[in-house]
């Protein structure tokens, strides 16, 4: 489907950029370390309202088009006062935004690609825009360090820029043709309160994860080994300024061409593995590539080649962790509406994000070591977890998967 893939293009270098503002805030900055928290934390937690976008969409297909709309000049407009400001606040407030957008765009895109498109097609689409989207990680970044690395003050009007080019994006959404299902039978949200608007949808979720135990076990699984990547987070930009005395062109090696690399080149074998094994074997395979990530990036101290060996692993293990989340929902949900299914994706991975960078700070005050330390013994405490439920949940899986 053209207008995923072209919407990611237009997305992405915004999205490069942004994967260089914990860095920036560090080196330009001087950013405290609760600052460095709370914009690690601020991605999940942003699930939390993200989840909340459902009720815009639930069986109401004519409303997934405005809302994609809505979503790309939200996550852009905040970034055209970045040459005006020098507030580290408003920096993580445009952020948050940002990926407010990119994850509450999920449900409707994923809704879209099932109704148009076939299960296989639908990975095969989904891996091929998020290839572009490591592509453009993989070049645009490289080429953005080595200027900032000789004219630092550049990088405001390249956010500036970047949300200009995104901006254009809303003539493509605008114009874009898709088939859209009729309307179901059952009827969406009606809310008689705010209390209703504000409970009602977390009922549903509550109800959905005692109905569905396979759906209730992926999310488990899905929070134990993501508890520890995303409690490393704070620590990744004082470990590459302060261990490695990393430039942003070494950084920018390592963190987009490599991680780049790795996951344009595993997406489409990812995509072909995901419809011929559960999710959970798939995700066993995840958890794995992240015990030997940290590994890596612990040794890496010892040699710099390391660094970019474990990236790229990281950028393998990311493809089948966002191929695996984001087609969970269309699998779970068979042959009925996706898109509850993967807004709770959403508000699982937002309350793992209420706690995990502050559980990652308190290791942090005994050494990067200890940290990433406990992030391993959960990388591979969900490894073996999910390699269980790939035996007891198997067959239920398969009666309910596509």
């Amino acid at each position: 489907m053209i207008p995923f893939i072209t919407s990611k293009l237009f997305s992405s270098p915004l999205d490069a950029m942004f994967t260089l503002l914990s860095f920036i805030f560090v080196k330009e900055l001087g950013a405290s370390p609760l600052q460095l928290t709370l914009l690690v934390a601020s991605k999940p937690l942003v699930g939390l309202l993200a989840f909340y976008n459902h009720i815009f969409i639930k069986n109401a297909p004519s409303m997934l088009k405005p809302l994609l709309i809505v979503l790309n000049a939200l996550g852009a407009i905040p970034c055209l006062l970045f040459p005006f400001t020098n507030s580290v606040w408003f920096f993580l407030l445009a952020y948050a935004l940002f990926i407010l957008s990119l994850r509450s765009s999920v449900p409707a895109w994923v809704e879209l690609l099932k109704i148009n498109l076939s299960p296989q097609k639908q990975a095969q689409t989904f891996s091929l825009g998020a290839s572009a989207n490591y592509l453009i990680t993989i070049f645009f970044p490289l080429g953005i360090a080595q200027v900032l690395d000789h004219s630092t003050e550049l990088w405001k009007w390249i956010f500036f820029a970047l949300a200009a080019l995104q901006l254009g994006n809303i003539i493509i959404l605008a114009t874009m043709r898709l088939k859209i299902a009729p309307a179901p039978i059952e009827e969406g949200y009606s809310f008689s309160s705010m209390r209703s608007l504000l409970l009602d949808p977390w009922k549903n979720f509550i109800t959905l994860m005692r109905k569905r135990p396979d759906f209730r076990s992926y999310q488990i699984m899905f929070v134990i080994s993501g508890i520890g990547l995303v409690a490393m987070q704070p620590a990744l930009p004082i470990f590459f300024k302060e261990t490695l005395n990393l430039t942003y062109t070494e950084l920018t090696l390592a963190t987009h061409v490599c991680k780049g690399i790795g996951f344009a080149l595993s997406s489409p074998v990812w995509a072909r593995f995901i419809h011929r094994v559960s999710l959970f074997t798939l995700n066993a395979y995840v958890n794995l590539c992240s015990a030997i990530f940290i590994i890596l990036l612990l040794s890496s101290s010892l040699d710099l080649s390391l660094l970019y060996a474990a990236f790229t692993l990281y950028g393998i293990m990311q493809a089948g962790c966002e191929l695996s989340w984001n087609l969970s929902g269309t699998i779970f949900a068979g042959p009925k509406e996706s898109t509850f299914f993967t807004s709770s994706n959403l508000a699982v991975i937002g309350m793992r994000g209420c706690f995990s960078p502050f559980l990652g700070q308190l290791f942090l005050l005994s050494g990067t070591t200890s940290l990433f330390l406990f992030a391993e013994c959960l990388c591979l405490i969900g490894l073996f977890y999910a390699w269980h439920l790939s035996r007891v949940q198997a067959p239920l899986y398969d009666q309910v998967g596509a």
